[in-house]
């Protein structure tokens, strides 16, 4: 037990310096606009922002279930804010390790990467797809018809993902590695399709709610100019996602998002550079946040 509780407050011991590293690097760029900040609008996307990591929590945890594991919700949440930090440390190691750390059962580390595995592949799929439909309505002329297409096409995804049947289609290392990531064989999860569908639109409608809010913090933005910025940072946050290697996609979450707004004149590169800076130190910030009170929670054994 003292090894895996110093196993986990290291690690987060870490993830917090490096976090901190992280916002002292960008507090020049900062400086100059948060006192302009609207609070109402910070407040709210600090609020839809907890909603979107506490859905993702949750299906985390349904996922941890479709792998052997029910820690049930408050487990899973000490598990999930906890190792937030660690995602910032360099080499993804950290971040399933603490997780692991905090799990009390055979082959932890496994369970927890190839549930994580999962969620990230299910929400990346519906955030790509989701994301496409709306900018769909901006720049294509029947663009409501391409816009219900896709939305139509991210059920279909979300099944194929669920039941694994794109396995065969996976480099041969990640084939060999899989079989031994579950005690038992690969299952679809214990959610039904329209739930898996409810929750992926849910937490996309929330992070979009996020980014917006964190726009209108800072820029008087007309609203349909902020929801395609909002749809390029959900492609790019996607980008990060997926960039495994990076901690938690620094760089490459930005370099996307500056591409994404550069396809068009539309945006200033000292905007898209600004509003890249400002939403990646927000969520920092925010995610730096949740993880503290849940380690509050977690000594006074509210969690």
């Amino acid at each position: 037990v003292n090894a895996r509780s110093t196993l986990t407050y290291g690690c987060y011991l870490l993830g917090l310096v490096f976090v901190a590293y992280l916002l002292q690097q960008a507090w020049p760029e900062l400086r100059a606009v948060l006192s302009n900040a609207s609070p109402g609008w910070l407040l709210f996307c600090t609020l839809t922002f907890f909603g979107h990591t506490l859905l993702a929590c949750w299906m985390l945890h349904q996922l941890l279930v479709t792998a052997g594991v029910d820690l049930g919700m408050r487990s899973t949440s000490r598990v999930y804010y906890l190792s937030q930090m660690t995602k910032y440390v360099p080499g993804v190691v950290w971040w399933f390790a603490m997780q692991a750390s905090l799990l009390k059962s055979e082959n932890a580390v496994r369970k927890v990467v190839f549930a994580n595995m999962r969620l990230m592949l299910l929400v990346s799929s519906s955030f790509i797809l989701f994301s496409l439909a709306l900018l769909a309505l901006f720049v294509m002329p029947s663009g409501w018809a391409w816009s219900l297409l896709l939305v139509l096409l991210c059920p279909l995804a979300l099944h194929l993902l669920n039941g694994f049947r794109f396995v065969h289609g996976l480099p041969l290392f990640i084939r060999r590695w899989l079989p031994n990531a579950m005690l038992e064989e690969i299952r679809p999860t214990v959610m039904s399709l329209a739930s898996l569908f409810l929750q992926c639109l849910a937490q996309f409608a929330l992070y979009m709610l996020t980014i917006l809010g964190m726009i209108f913090a800072f820029y008087d933005m007309a609203p349909l100019v902020a929801l395609q910025l909002a749809a390029y940072q959900c492609l790019a946050w996607v980008a990060g996602v997926l960039s495994v290697i990076v901690p938690a996609g620094m760089g490459v979450r930005e370099a996307v998002f500056l591409l994404l707004g550069s396809i068009t004149d539309q945006y200033s590169s000292e905007q898209l550079q600004s509003l890249a800076v400002i939403t990646r130190t927000l969520q920092i910030v925010q995610e730096a946040l949740f993880s503290l009170v849940a380690v509050v929670l977690v000594r006074v054994r509210w969690l």
